[in-house]
């Protein structure tokens, strides 16, 4: 099944302590692709992205920043890692799904928010998201 997936996100990191033992936060700002480790083709950064929802695999992005857009084609389907680990995090996220997309984002290597188009499901299961 072929999907994509646009990602708005935010990211708040924890990254040093101070004196009170309250973290001090970062974000990720979306203005390059310096803070991910090599992507492939299918990922890049956008100023808009338009979709329309009844069409399949209709995603239109225009080049610019603060929009992470993957748009996997059959040769290109790499995910995506961020340069560093982390272990706390306050993770903010809007999404763009194309109607029949199923992905998911990986936190920590392990836990998966799962991204599942369930628009106008009757009867919502867990594996709905």
């Amino acid at each position: 099944m072929r999907f994509r997936t646009v990602l708005l996100l935010f990211l708040a990191l924890p990254l040093a302590a101070s004196a009170q033992d309250r973290p001090t936060f970062t974000s990720l700002p979306l203005t390059s692709m310096d803070a991910f480790m090599m992507t492939g083709p299918n990922w890049s950064l956008a100023s808009t992205v338009a979709s329309d929802r009844y069409e399949q695999q209709h995603i239109k992005a225009t080049p610019g920043t603060g929009i992470l857009v993957n748009q996997p084609t059959d040769q290109a389907r790499q995910n995506l890692f961020t340069q560093w680990t982390y272990g706390d995090i306050e993770f903010e996220r809007e999404l763009m799904m194309p109607s029949g997309s199923n992905s998911g984002i990986y936190l920590q290597d392990r836990y998966e928010v799962q991204l599942l188009d369930s628009w106008g499901k009757q009867r919502v299961t867990f594996s709905d998201g």
